[in-house]
């Protein structure tokens, strides 16, 4: 810092003050003109010094000026250097990249000195510092550049130096910078040698179970272009299909593969293609991806009090959607059922739709076994409650159905729908339709309950259609009936309003109904034999409030393998637990949550694999270097191109260097400088007069 200013400012005027401390300068010199006992000239000026210097000091503190200093302060923004410690940077020979690292990291530290921050990445970003860079050793299993960039201090850094060899094998190669330059040096292996290697396997998003689908295998090669290869196909582990291909000249060939999962849940592909002899790298010859099964279609249980209307539209729009499997249920009277199930399997029901249910005709037994089943088990429902409703059994079950009737209206009205801005109709949807018919009974409502349609009725608003989510199951309301004259009317867009509005909903219905108190998951399905194993665990209870402190033991299995495991606890019902070591396989594992007297449980699967993803591909990616530097307004540099670097790193510092003045302002009065200089002062005069027996 360059002092540039020291400004005084007195409450007094100037003259008045200098008059002061020449005033009291002559005084002390005039007091120690004569002493007793006579003294030399050398002591008595010296003494008549330290009395002008207390003189003057107290003559400041009882001005107390304001003494403002300012500084220049140069600011010169960071270099911020992060250099690849993963495993492939050892491809082809890891002590010569190694030491070629180490020359290009000393270079541009000699030259920018604290300007050049340094950091290793690879499966996380950490800081390097200059006495350590032994800690370059290559040894991390994986790449993501994705942090590199993240919370990037844009006023403070000139640019980012990335010396890798540009093969990611985590997050996405996206990485761009449009404020702070990046420069990319490559460091690798730049040959082509010949390789065969599956590149990606791509499936659909959603698979339903029994429902045929294609996966679509990238094979890629490498200088061996024309030779006949057999590419295997496997779903957890067992071989369903080969395929001949020719490797194509472009070095990208397409493969697809038909299957059917037969089961929901985790399932493991697997698509092998033999290595030749003279290949150059033969971990990449494999490839293995799990796709999560969905179950073929939502089991909804349509139950009705009686037939009507509402109920065969019902039935009609829900069969439109070829996901749903409808099960019905009609009491056409007390003695007399009409359906497609009977009540002993409304278990396996995902949702329930329950309208004109119940009337005073429906069987008591009946009433309790379906509102019991979802209570205990959590299933999700949508309750029509209409004119014809009893609404005595209703008030029964307001633990359940969400509202209770307080004031029960006898006669029918015609109400129209007014949106609530809710997100299960467009805007303006329900303007031309037809009204329906309710009682216009006033309920009470629980607290937690969402409206989204209201009817006016005496110019107050009245809830037609509510929601609630609570405790991890949700349900819904309709507090009318006539819904078929919405379907069957004329009107613009009718045709799909109940089918958009009976999709959207039973998808919100059945949403959280999969949500466990205890669950575990695995960090991945697949991992490396490199690679430590991470699980993490989530428990809440019945009330879906996490639980902290439970014991929480698991149990891995692999053929005669079995290792047992204790989590710990995180934070808010979070545990987790890390193993490594494992051998390739296929693994399952079992856990038990207890906590006071209850015990949950939960399992799952996962793999490991012999293949290091970083030894997937060896050869450098210049390109994709060569694309982050670009960019962001950089460059790629060879290792051999250092000097070229540092130089215009230099360049961009002293562009981006910023000039910046300081202002300290200092108060006498609440310095302790000044009180230890006048008590020292004080002590020398006292001392020497001591000394010499001054009077």
């Amino acid at each position: 810092m360059n002092l540039k200013s020291i400004d005084i400012a007195f409450d007094f005027e100037p003259f008045l003050v200098l008059t002061a401390l020449i005033l009291s300068i002559l005084f002390a010199f005039y007091t120690y003109k004569y002493t007793l006992p006579p003294t030399g000239k050398l002591i008595r000026y010296f003494l008549a010094s330290v009395r002008s210097l207390i003189f003057t000091l107290l003559i400041l503190l009882l001005i107390d000026p304001a003494i403002k200093v300012t500084y220049q302060k140069i600011n010169k923004p960071a270099i911020k250097v992060f250099v690849d410690n993963s495993n492939s940077m050892t491809m082809p020979d890891s002590a010569l990249n190694v030491k070629k690292v180490r020359e290009i990291v000393e270079k541009i530290q000699d030259r920018f000195g604290a300007s050049a921050r340094l950091f290793t990445f690879g499966e996380k970003t950490k800081p390097l510092s200059a006495d350590s860079l032994d800690d370059i050793d290559f040894s991390e299993y994986s790449t993501d550049f994705t942090p590199i960039t993240s919370n990037l201090d844009i006023d403070s850094t000139a640019a980012l130096v990335i010396i890798s060899d540009g093969i990611i094998t985590a997050g996405n190669d996206n990485i761009k910078s449009e404020a702070v330059p990046i420069f990319t040096v490559g460091i690798g292996d730049s040959v082509s040698h010949p390789d065969i290697y599956i590149e990606n396997i791509y499936n659909n998003n959603i698979i339903y179970a029994g429902n045929e689908t294609e996966a679509e295998v990238t094979v890629r090669n490498n200088n061996t272009a024309g030779i006949h290869k057999t590419i295997e196909f496997y779903l957890d582990n067992v071989l369903l299909t080969r395929k001949q291909i020719e490797l194509d000249n472009s070095g990208i060939n397409r493969v697809k593969f038909a299957f059917t999962p037969a089961n929901p849940g985790k399932h493991k592909i697997t698509v092998n293609v033999p290595p030749e002899e003279d290949e150059f790298n033969k971990n990449n010859n494999t490839k293995t991806e799990f796709i999560d099964v969905l179950k073929n279609k939502t089991r909804i249980f349509l139950i009705a009090g009686k037939p009507s209307p509402d109920f065969t539209i019902l039935n009609l729009v829900l069969k439109g959607n070829e996901n749903f499997d409808i099960k019905k249920i009609v009491y056409v009277s007390p003695q007399k059922v009409y359906g497609s199930e009977n009540l002993s399997k409304i278990d396996s029901s995902e949702l329930f739709i329950l309208v004109d249910f119940p009337l005073k005709s429906t069987p008591e037994k009946s009433v309790r076994l379906i509102y019991e089943t979802i209570m205990r088990k959590n299933i999700p429902f949508l309750q029509f409650v209409t004119t014809k409703t009893d609404l005595s059994i209703i008030n029964k079950y307001s633990d359940i159905i969400p509202l209770s009737a307080e004031k029960i209206n006898p006669e029918k009205l015609e109400i129209n729908a007014l949106n609530n801005n809710s997100f299960f109709f467009h805007d303006n949807e329900l303007q031309s339709l037809p009204p329906l018919i309710t009682n216009g009974n006033i309920y009470r409502f629980s607290p937690d309950t969402e409206t989204h349609l209201s009817y006016s009725l005496n110019n107050n608003s009245r809830p037609l259609f509510i929601t609630r989510s609570t405790a991890g199951v949700r349900s819904a309301v309709f507090l009318a009936e006539g819904i078929w004259r919405w379907h069957l009317t004329t009107a613009e867009r009718s045709n799909i309003v109940l089918p958009g509005f009976f999709n959207k909903l039973v998808k919100w219905l059945t949403a959280n109904n999969s949500k466990k108190h205890f669950r575990v998951m695995p960090q991945k399905d697949l991992f490396s034999s490199v690679e430590e194993v991470e699980f993490i665990a989530e428990l809440y209870d019945p009330t879906f409030i996490p639980v902290n402190n439970a014991n929480i033991k698991m149990e891995i299995k692999s053929g005669e393998l079995k290792t047992e495991l204790q989590f710990l606890p995180i934070q808010n019902g979070i545990y987790s637990t890390k193993i490594s070591g494992l051998h390739a396989g296929d693994y399952s594992f079992s856990a038990l949550a207890a906590y006071g007297n209850i015990i949950l449980s939960d399992s799952g699967r996962f793999s490991v694999v012999n293949a290091n993803p970083e030894k997937i591909s060896t050869r450098m990616n210049t390109e994709l270097l060569k694309r982050i530097a670009y960019n962001s307004g950089g460059k790629y540099y060879s290792a051999e191109n250092i000097s070229e670097l540092s130089d215009k790193l230099g360049k961009l510092i002293e562009s981006r260097k910023s000039e910046e003045l300081l202002t300290e302002t200092f108060d006498l009065k609440s310095h302790y400088v000044i009180a230890l200089l006048l008590i020292f002062l004080f002590t020398i005069e006292w001392f020497l007069r001591k000394r010499i027996g001054m009077l």
